[in-house]
């Protein structure tokens, strides 16, 4: 390895030392974002009370809604002993309980007394028996559900039609002849089926196998209930019907049943059988018979009419491919009376059983003969205790709520992280030192615990008040839900920030978001929950879609618990249970985690989203190089020559041709084989030669700036604008020497350095061309920046607004990429070793960039922990800080930043940059919006800190530049014109002295303009009031030894009251320049 590549190793060690390892900048970032949610504390609080108030909201709703479901409707039924009834003229009739006329469920309207200690099902209506404890459940007969005689369809009315269909018209019409056989029944085959019902009867449980052993298909126009419990076709005063395949004339059945069973037990059967024929009715196809059951009911309207139609049919068969040997059987019934269909309430029960053993039979004696059959003798529910109606309100209104809360710290997040990126506090703290990585992992972790204290307080005051959302379900399954749902909003949170600029933009997007989703699922998508439809999988991969199907299944498992008064709600049992996405929902939220982390890491850095420089889409695939065997987050990468820098390049706006390389030797660590001889880092070139880069040398700029040759010679032998053919370029290329003697010895110095002891910073043809917009040509902001900025010496850099010092700064702090060239940062190069620059780098920006809820010893103690100091050394570098920029006594560096002025905040952005001891410092206009005495202390501080380091300084002030600078470059057009010392330039560029004289008013006056003008014919006046007046005196034309001999001389020829002569200021030299190319000075 040669010595080049030896040094460039030292020097990227020397930027690790410097460099504070990940565990300081965590523990920096970390105590940061701790001060700053302490000076955040009422925020934080009403945080913090948003769960704890939509809980308590929930709760008190809950309370609300106890009160009012708690009625005897919605308990089991006790004795009534005195009960009301409403008449037809309006009025109530009163009467208390008797044997001869008991108050008897159904039969009144309003129970004024109960007799509490008499509670059963015997004493409940169809709603209470619900509720009713029931050791030992009645079993009831298998209905079916036939339309009332005025609903039915026509014909066939009276009778109640039967639709069936199948392949084969006859198997199916000898399958339906089938259904409805009955055997005649007599008072004697009768007496003991009844005496066994009646004995169970008295024993409080109906007998309902009683109907199935006899062989009776029962129906009943009345509406089903959703449980066994009871039946209501027998407790309510109502019909119900015989279904008989033959006429009703030659029936004995009902009569006996009528006599037999009704009045046996009032307890249980209080309505009367009548029969009803079933007559089948062939359709041709399944579709028609489905339009038929469908349109047969009053509310179809399949005719598009408004007249009211009635065709109902009890029931319908599609036998489909049924043959010997094999059953194919469909069942049809119109479940539009269901009011709870599609609701969320427990579903009704469907009156099919009866139809499906009635196909099974009807195929059993088609196939097997008559005497074959398969009962279905009853159906019943399994034993329960005594229940009453429980809603659990958290739990119905709970996903909307708590997809709100769950979602609230999104904007938060979102615009903390805009906001850093807005007043760029992010690239503040990355020039500093705080890397990427740092950045995004300890963020993210401070969001993630804030978000599970959240959630923490959320689980814990739903518990605690008892909230059936949070107390049914598995905590375990809780927790794994939302600690993924927290990665994956933080992750969004992260990867939205990319795309946003503005802090209040993002948060008002942020909100709209939250509440727009939770609407958005509760009002629309609850509805498609709860079929099983395809496409929802594809709305839930929207991150707040998952999150709400998981809370609505963590709901709805809740509700259903708490309705049946007991069991459990959503754990690990029946997370396989049909349409549940619990799981699907959690893994979205997941994958999507990832997902989102990996797009905001790579958006970020193709993305001018103002973190730092904008890198190519494809970086991730240009191969990195470890220097020195450590593991970085950004292994430097290959050095490359200024060869390399100077071949024809595209997509920056600007094309170098190979004549400007044909004239470098050598370029940056270029890589030599031979002797070891010194040899220059920098080559010399003959002349600098550009096409487009430069501008037209015989442009009034040019001239003004330069001069002619007789002028610059005068002046101090600046040498004038040369032009010549380039014959490598072509005849229509121009080769223009558009240096001064001083410019091009500083560049002669760049070129011929071996070494860098004494340079901090060095540049060489630093160029930033921005790329044509709008159809506007190219921008050259810097062009070919070549100079050395010393140890111990502060530069100023100064010019006209729109000369390219902002850009050329950029470039230097990693905020843009050069077009071209490139700089030595205490020897590491800016295009591959930032983040050790970073290290090493001090940035006082031009505007100050501070939080402002932060103090000012707060900033001081985040950046120099960034600088890698700890302890005791910490404490003293920032005391001493403080003191240095006046913000120690009385306490001020504990105030919050906002309270500053901005003088004073002004002075701690200078001393942020000043922390840490770094090797290089960049002041942006430091001593804005200072007073007098502030300033000249601001002064003494960056004249102390020269020391062992380098110094950047951009000014418009040019008193401040001659106090501070001890070399100072003027900048136009983006280039430098001219560069030297403050005294120097002054007595080069001025090219005049100010005389001033002060003679009485009158003649004297006169005389004293005819004698400056036979002194210096040239002399231009500047000033003129009263008897004074100023003139400038071209140095090519007078000497300072002529001018004072010649005031020897007027002496003698007017009055003189006083007269002065002094060389040119820098302003007025600075001036000059910003003129000669149509700039405004100083803005």
């Amino acid at each position: 390895m040669d010595g080049a590549t030896s040094a460039d190793n030292a020097a990227i060690a020397s930027a690790r030392a410097h460099r504070a390892t990940f565990g300081t900048q965590a523990n920096a970032l970390f105590r940061k974002n701790l001060a700053y949610q302490k000076r955040n504390t009422r925020s934080n609080c009403r945080i913090i009370l948003s769960p704890i108030f939509v809980s308590l909201l929930l709760l008190v709703i809950q309370v609300a809604v106890d009160s009012a479901i708690d009625k005897p409707a919605n308990r089991c039924g006790c004795l009534c002993l005195s009960c009301c009834s409403d008449t037809v003229n309006g009025t109530k009739e009163c009467h208390d309980a008797t044997d001869a006329n008991p108050c008897l469920p159904g039969s009144y309207d309003d129970c004024n007394q109960y007799d509490t200690t008499r509670c059963g099902f015997a004493y409940s209506d169809s709603g209470q028996a619900a509720y009713c404890a029931v050791p030992e459940p009645s079993s009831w007969p298998a209905m079916m559900q036939v339309p009332l005689v005025g609903y039915r369809a026509a014909p066939p009315s009276p009778a109640a039609a039967m639709l069936y269909t199948g392949e084969d018209q006859t198997i199916s019409t000898a399958l339906a002849n089938n259904l409805f056989v009955q055997s005649a029944l007599s008072p004697s085959t009768l007496a003991a089926p009844i005496a066994n019902f009646q004995a169970q009867a008295a024993q409080g449980v109906f007998y309902g196998e009683l109907f199935g052993q006899l062989g009776l298909v029962l129906g009943t126009s009345q509406d089903p209930v959703s449980t066994y419990f009871i039946e209501p076709a027998f407790v309510n005063s109502t019909s119900m019907f015989n279904m008989v395949r033959d006429t009703c004339a030659s029936d004995t059945t009902t009569a006996l049943l009528n006599q037999a069973i009704v009045g046996s037990s009032d307890d249980f059967v209080r309505s009367s059988f009548n029969c009803t024929q079933e007559l089948p009715v062939w359709s041709a196809t399944p579709d028609a018979l489905d339009r038929a059951i469908f349109c047969g009911y009053k509310d179809a309207n399949c005719a598009r009419t408004n007249a009211v139609t009635f065709a109902e049919y009890s029931q319908a068969w599609d036998f489909r491919n049924t043959a010997v040997g094999r059953l194919e059987a469909d069942i049809y019934s119109n479940n539009s009376k269901d009011p709870n269909f599609g609701s969320g309430s427990p579903p009704l029960n469907l009156r099919i059983n009866q139809g499906l053993n009635l196909a099974a039979n009807a195929f059993l004696r088609w196939s097997l003969g008559p005497q074959y059959s398969a009962r279905l003798l009853a159906v019943m529910e399994m034993p329960k205790q005594e229940t009453h109606l429980s809603l659990d309100f958290s739990s119905l209104l709970g996903p909307i709520f708590y997809c709100w809360l769950a979602q609230l710290l999104l904007p938060l997040l979102l615009v903390t992280l805009v906001y850093e990126k807005q007043h760029r506090l992010r690239i503040m703290m990355k020039m500093h030192g705080l890397g990427d990585s740092a950045y995004w992992i300890i963020q993210y972790s401070w969001f993630l615990f804030i978000y599970c204290c959240y959630i923490a307080i959320l689980l814990i005051v739903g518990s605690a008040i008892n909230l059936k959302f949070f107390r049914l379900t598995n905590y375990g399954l809780q927790i794994i839900f939302f600690f993924v749902w927290g990665n994956c909003m933080i992750a969004c949170a992260f990867l939205a920030s990319v795309f946003f600029t503005n802090a209040k933009t993002a948060n008002v997007v942020a909100f709209l978001w939250v509440f727009g989703t939770g609407l958005l699922n509760n009002l629309l998508m609850e509805n498609y929950y709860q079929d099983h439809h395809a496409w929802v999988y594809v709305v839930e991969l929207i991150p707040a879609f998952a999150l709400y199907r998981g809370l609505w299944e963590q709901a709805g498992y809740a509700f259903k618990a708490t309705y049946q008064n007991g069991g459990h709600g959503l754990n690990f049992s029946n997370l396989h249970d049909y349409n549940n996405h619990w799981i699907y929902a959690t893994c979205v939220c997941a994958v999507e985690t990832v997902i989102a982390i990996l797009l905001a890491l790579y958006l970020e850095q193709v993305l001018s989203s103002g973190t730092g420089v904008r890198r190519h889409p494809l970086f991730f695939l240009q191969r990195k190089k470890s220097v020195g065997g450590g593991s970085e987050e950004a292994a430097p990468k290959p050095r490359r020559g200024v060869l390399d820098l100077l071949k024809k390049r595209r997509g920056s706006g600007v094309e170098q041709t190979g004549a400007v390389a044909s004239k470098v030797i050598q370029g940056f660590w270029n890589q030599q084989v031979g002797p070891k001889t010194p040899t220059p880092i920098f080559a010399a070139p003959a002349t600098m030669e550009t096409d487009m880069v430069q501008p037209n040398p015989s442009s009034p700029a040019i001239t003004a700036l330069h001069g002619s040759q007789n002028t610059a010679k005068g002046l101090g032998g600046v040498a004038g604008p040369t032009a010549v053919t380039n014959p490598a370029a072509g005849s229509s290329a121009v080769v223009v020497d558009m240096d001064s003697s001083d410019v091009r010895a500083e560049r002669d110095r760049v070129a011929g350095m071996t070494t860098f002891e004494n340079e901090c910073i060095v540049m060489k043809d630093l160029r930033k061309v921005y790329p044509p917009q709008d159809g506007n040509p190219a921008k050259h902001a810097v062009r070919s920046l070549t100079m050395a900025v010393d140890k111990g010496e502060c530069f100023g850099l100064l010019g006209p607004n729109g000369a390219g010092k902002t850009s050329a700064i950029n470039m230097l702090v990693g905020l843009m990429e050069p077009s071209s060239g490139t700089a030595l940062i205490d020897g590491l190069d800016i295009r591959s070793d930032m983040p050790h620059i970073y290290a090493m780098m001090g940035v006082c920006p031009q505007h100050d960039l501070l939080w402002e809820t932060l103090t000012g010893r707060e900033h001081l103690l985040f950046y120099g922990r960034l600088k890698n100091l700890k302890g005791l050394q910490l404490q003293e570098a920032v005391n001493a800080a403080l003191r240095s920029v006046n913000l120690f006594n009385g306490g001020v560096g504990n105030k919050k930043v906002s309270t500053y002025s901005g003088g004073m905040k002004r002075r701690l952005s200078v001393a942020i940059s000043l922390m840490g001891n770094p090797s290089v410092v960049y002041l942006d206009e430091p001593s804005t919006g200072l007073d007098p005495a502030s300033r000249r202390n601001l002064w003494d501080v960056v004249k102390n800190a020269k020391r062992n380091r380098g110094i950047i300084l951009t000014t418009h002030s040019m008193e401040e530049a001659e106090v501070l600078c001890d070399r100072l470059g003027i900048f136009v057009d983006g280039q430098l014109v001219c560069i030297g010392n403050p005294k120097e330039l002054t007595a080069r560029y001025g090219g005049y002295v100010v005389f001033t004289v002060t003679t009485p008013t009158g003649s004297d006056v006169q005389k004293a303009a005819a004698f400056v003008k036979q002194l210096c014919p040239s002399a231009r006046p500047t000033y003129a009031l009263g008897g004074t007046q100023k003139y400038e005196l071209p140095t090519s034309e007078v000497s300072l030894s002529q001018v004072f001999a010649g005031m020897r001389q007027a002496q003698q020829l007017f009055t003189v009251l006083d007269w002065g002569v002094a060389n040119a200021k820098l302003e007025e030299v600075f001036i000059k320049f910003a003129r000669s190319i149509g700039a405004e000075g100083g803005g």
